[in-house]
C-alpha cells in the first residue's frame, strides 16, 4: 500500500505540474511562489506588490456601463477580412533575437514598423506540419511603404521559445516575398508588454519579468576570442575574431567606443589575414588591470580597396629657397602725370608726385 499511495501522490504531482498556472505571474510553467518574478513586482491595477495586473483579482467598476441585451433582427453577416499595412522593406540591420519555433532555430526580427507579425512560406514550410494548423487569414493583403500588395497566404498560431524564456504563442501571418524569415511586430509587442531597452540591448516582456538579449546583424565588427585581462599600466597585443568576409583581405581595425568606456587606449592597425583570427594593440594607463569579456566588440572594420588609393604626393620639382636668384631692386618709374588742372592744392599736388 505505501508504494501506491507514493504512486499516486508522483502521478499527482506530475499533472499538477503539467496544468500549473501561477496564480502570481500568470505563468505556465512550474515554479514555486518563493521564485516567482512576479514576487517583487507592483500591479498596475491595484497597486499592490507580489503580483502582476493580468492575475489580479481586483475589479474596477469605474468603466462598467449597464446595457441592456436584445437580439437583432439582422441577419448574421460575415466578418469582413480587412486589409493592413506593414513595413516590407524594413532594414535587416536592425535588432534580432533568437527564436525556437518547433525546434527549428531562426532570428526573428523586432519591428515596431509592423502591425501585425509575419513569416515567410520559406521558414514556414520548414516546420513540422503536423503539430500546427493553417488557418483563413483575416487579412487579404498587406501592403509595403511604396504601396504594393502582397497577398496572405493564410494565418497560423505558432509557439515561440526565447532564450531560457517560457514558451509564447503568437499568431503569425504567411506571407511569400518578405524580406526577413520572421516578422515580431506591434500585435505582439503591446500584447506582452513589451519594453525594448537600448541601453542594455535587452527585450523585456510581461512588465520586465522576461529578459531577451538583443542581436546586432552588424557584421563589420572584431570581438575578443577568449576572456582577457590588461595589465596596469602596460601595453597588450590581443586576439580578436573577425567576420568570414574579411578573411584574406586587407582592412583595418579601428578601436571601439567600448574601449574608451573603460578607459583603454586602442592602435588603428592595418590587418591582412588567412583566417578569422587577427590581433590588436591596446594600451591600459590604468592602475589597475581591466577585464574584457569574451566575444566583446573590441573594433569597427573597415575594408582596403588598393584601386581606391590616390597617390598625394607632389611630383614637381622643388626648389630651395637659397638656390633662388635675387634680383635687382626696380627703380622707381616717373609717370608724368599733368596736375595743373586737378582741384588740388599745392600741398596735396606734392605728395601726389611722391607716391606717383
Amino acid at each position: 500500500m505505501p508504494q501506491v499511495n507514493a504512486y499516486r501522490s508522483n502521478r499527482v504531482n506530475r499533472t499538477t505540474k503539467q496544468n500549473y498556472v501561477c496564480k502570481y505571474c500568470g505563468m505556465s510553467y512550474y515554479h514555486k511562489n518563493h521564485k516567482c518574478k512576479a514576487r517583487n513586482k507592483e500591479c498596475y491595477n491595484c497597486k499592490k506588490v507580489g503580483h502582476l495586473a493580468i492575475v489580479c483579482f481586483t475589479k474596477s467598476y469605474r468603466n462598467v456601463v449597464k446595457t441592456k441585451s436584445f437580439k437583432s433582427r439582422q441577419k448574421p453577416h460575415k466578418k469582413k477580412r480587412e486589409n493592413i499595412y506593414i513595413n516590407l522593406m524594413t532594414n535587416i540591420e536592425g535588432n534580432t533575437v533568437n527564436v525556437d519555433i518547433l525546434g527549428i532555430k531562426t532570428k526573428g526580427l523586432i519591428d515596431t514598423g509592423a502591425a501585425v507579425s509575419c513569416i515567410s512560406s520559406y521558414l514556414f514550410n520548414k516546420l513540422d506540419k503536423t503539430k500546427i494548423r493553417v488557418n483563413l487569414s483575416s487579412i487579404n493583403n498587406v501592403y509595403g511603404v511604396g504601396g504594393e500588395g502582397i497577398s496572405v497566404k493564410g494565418q497560423v498560431k505558432l509557439p515561440l521559445k526565447f532564450d531560457k524564456e517560457p514558451i509564447v504563442y503568437q499568431n503569425f501571418y504567411i506571407i511569400d516575398k518578405i524580406q526577413h524569415s520572421l516578422i515580431i511586430g506591434n500585435d505582439f509587442l503591446e500584447y506582452n508588454k513589451a519594453n525594448i531597452n537600448y541601453p542594455t540591448k535587452t527585450l523585456n516582456l510581461y512588465d520586465g519579468i522576461a529578459q531577451i538579449a538583443l542581436i546586432s546583424t552588424r557584421q563589420n565588427e572584431a570581438k575578443t576570442l577568449k576572456h582577457i585581462e590588461l595589465p596596469a599600466r602596460k601595453i597588450s597585443i590581443i586576439p580578436v575574431k573577425i567576420p568570414k568576409q574579411f578573411v584574406g583581405k586587407q582592412i583595418i581595425l579601428e578601436p571601439s567606443q567600448s574601449l574608451q568606456n573603460k578607459s583603454i587606449v586602442g592602435a588603428a592597425c592595418l590587418v591582412s589575414s588567412s583566417t578569422q583570427q587577427a590581433v590588436m594593440q591596446v594600451i591600459n594607463p590604468n592602475e589597475d588591470k581591466v577585464v574584457l569579456n569574451r566575444n566583446e566588440i573590441v573594433a569597427l572594420i573597415s575594408e582596403i580597396k588598393p584601386n581606391s588609393i590616390q597617390n598625394w604626393s607632389d611630383k614637381t620639382e622643388k626648389v630651395h629657397i637659397n638656390n633662388i636668384e635675387k634680383g635687382h631692386k626696380k627703380q622707381k618709374q616717373n609717370l608724368n602725370i599733368d596736375l595743373s588742372e586737378a582741384d588740388l592744392t599745392n600741398e596735396q599736388k606734392d605728395k601726389l608726385r611722391k607716391i606717383c
